[in-house]
């Protein structure tokens, strides 16, 4: 296969493009929880005929953005309190498992493809742009998911993080957001980088449930404290350089 073979044969089809800015414009508050996504006005949005659009969000139905309600419509996830918490835990606990699994199984290549990544999400964070600190956190996942070689749980995790930056909190500040997402990137990488993979789930899972109540703006409550690790290790000044 040729290096243009390659770039054709991984190039994302119409129906994942339009599932993606669905996606991108669900996440930045375009479409707010529970509103009724109508097949017309998003094929307008994006310039495609109504098929693609049927088909992208059916894509997102699989990861729990989109709800499809026959004779209703489609609709963006919508979560009540208890259920948000119990998606903001699940996400935290599957996040510890991929860890585990990433210090197993991650090798040298797969670390430094994980500090370049979480070095791009980074600079994106003090840039202060939420769409590029949301891809390249993704960019930064995508790694963790090959580090961890699981493509099991990548859909799971992936939509269950969606549905919590949905929910975020209009009081939380979008720079706390940004931070967070950050500041998890960088604790999750150096506990990985220590090979302990006791340690890198129990960083896993603090970070992501700190920063996932954060964002929906709750305060853990004292039935996850025995989740929580308050020794959670903190990013090694030789990978920041």
């Amino acid at each position: 296969m040729t290096r243009n073979d390659h770039t054709i044969a991984r190039a994302p089809t119409l129906t994942q493009s339009v599932a993606e800015r669905i996606n991108d414009a669900i996440l930045d508050g375009t479409f707010e929880p529970g509103e009724r996504l109508v097949e017309t006005r998003l094929s307008g949005m994006f310039g495609v005929s109504r098929a693609p659009v049927r088909e992208a969000l059916k894509i997102l139905e699989t990861t729990g953005l989109v709800r499809i309600v026959v004779g209703r419509g489609t609709f963006v996830c919508r979560l009540n309190r208890d259920e948000l918490m119990r998606v903001v835990v699940g996400h935290a606990l599957l996040m510890g498992f991929v860890a585990r699994l990433a210090s197993v199984h991650g090798t040298a290549r797969s670390f430094t493809a994980l500090a370049r990544a979480q070095r791009g999400l980074a600079r994106a964070v003090d840039a202060g742009r939420s769409t590029e600190v949301r891809r390249q956190e993704d960019v930064f996942l995508t790694a963790l998911f090959d580090a961890a070689d699981d493509t099991v749980l990548r859909q799971t995790v992936l939509g269950m993080r969606g549905q919590i930056l949905v929910h975020r909190s209009p009081l939380t500040p979008e720079v706390e957001i940004l931070d967070r997402l950050g500041a998890t990137a960088a604790e999750l990488l150096s506990a990985l980088t220590m090979g302990d993979p006791d340690q890198a789930e129990k960083t896993a899972r603090t970070a992501t449930l700190v920063t996932g109540f954060a964002i929906i703006g709750q305060k853990p409550p004292p039935s996850v404290d025995a989740y929580l690790d308050i020794q959670a290790p903190r990013m090694p000044a030789e990978l920041t350089a």
